[in-house]
């Protein structure tokens, strides 16, 4: 009976000794995975830096040229932002994005759903889709038939040449009621800035400006409120990791100053559907947005054939002015 006793508590002691080992060669394994935070940082610094096309070289001869900037987003993202020589003519090139470390040569983010590669390979940086049959998505942020895909773009061992990137290559002028808007804006290189200057103002006509991730696209002028006093609205289109319309609207206040409309987000009801590709329009003195709608089908999301229209209109607030939904409609 005796040895029997001893029997089990030699196996019970051998159970907790195990048991106690277990965590350890777990945190050991673990420690052999993942990486400590001084490899992370020298992975992450790898990546960063500016870099260019070949033209750049000769940028004073009027070449265009193209920059790539990798910087530091967090401790695990990286933002990617594309600009172009913008002094002489619309830049070629524009995109922001933020990536994510793929392995330790590679950055991935997505495109209109599609994977993006920005490969590094010591001083030399290619982007690409992780499906070559997609490449052709990365002609989307780019003009006159260039592409993002097919350079490649040697790091800089110097701080980038600014000077050249940032031009108002957007003049436009809307009047309306004896007020007139003169806006000159930048294009997205990867934000906008833009200057709005209205002239026949009783009480200041100082320029108002401000930066904002879209490229101008087009500008009207309505009196939406009806009351003397016009507005101005502008329309943008933000390139990015997919593309994104959206409005800014600057109110008259009696004629005297502007200033700028809270325009409300869409609500979760509103967005039954929603897939993005929201158009903006101006009908008389309200103030649409409409969008396909979508439904899931086989584990895909397709288009229904029908489209949502959010009407608003243009009402006093407690602190400014504001957009409200005067009526959603399907058709």
């Amino acid at each position: 009976m005796k040895n029997f006793v001893n029997l089990l508590l030699l196996i019970f002691s051998l159970q907790v000794i195990s048991s106690c080992q277990s965590p350890t060669q777990n945190e050991d394994e673990q420690t052999k995975t993942e990486p400590s935070s001084e490899e992370n940082s020298i992975i992450v610094d790898y990546f960063l830096g500016d870099y260019v096309t070949k033209s750049y070289q000769s940028r004073t001869e009027g070449s265009d040229w193209i920059v790539v900037r990798v910087s530091k987003s967090s401790d695990e993202l990286l933002k990617v932002e594309v600009s172009s020589r913008a002094d002489k003519k619309r830049p070629t090139c524009t995109w922001s994005t933020t990536t994510q470390i793929k392995d330790d040569k590679t950055l991935s983010t997505f495109a209109m759903e599609e994977e993006i590669l920005i490969k590094v390979n010591g001083n030399t940086l290619n982007i690409l889709a992780a499906n070559p049959e997609e490449d052709g998505i990365l002609n989307y942020f780019c003009g006159g038939g260039a592409s993002l895909s097919g350079e490649t773009y040697q790091k800089l061992s110097e701080p980038l040449d600014e000077s050249q990137l940032k031009a108002f290559t957007i003049q436009k002028s809307n009047s309306l009621q004896g007020i007139t808007f003169d806006i000159s804006a930048t294009e997205q290189n990867p934000n906008s800035e833009v200057i709005i200057t209205p002239s026949g103002l009783e009480a200041t006509n100082e320029p108002i400006r401000f930066e904002t991730s879209g490229t101008l696209m087009q500008s009207e002028v309505e009196d939406l409120n009806s009351d003397g006093s016009p507005e101005l609205i502008l329309f943008f289109t933000m390139f990015g990791e997919s593309v994104e319309n959206y409005l800014k609207i600057f109110s008259g206040n009696n004629n005297k100053s502007i200033s700028e409309v809270s325009i409300p987000d869409i609500t979760e009801e509103q967005k039954k559907g929603y897939g993005g590709e929201e158009e903006w329009a101006v009908i008389e003195t309200s103030v649409v947005a409409r969008f396909p709608i979508f439904e899931e089908k086989d584990g895909e999301w397709v288009r229904t054939g029908k489209t949502r229209q959010i009407q608003y209109k243009l009402e006093d607030g407690e602190n400014s002015r504001k957009l409200v939904v005067d009526k959603v409609i399907e058709y």
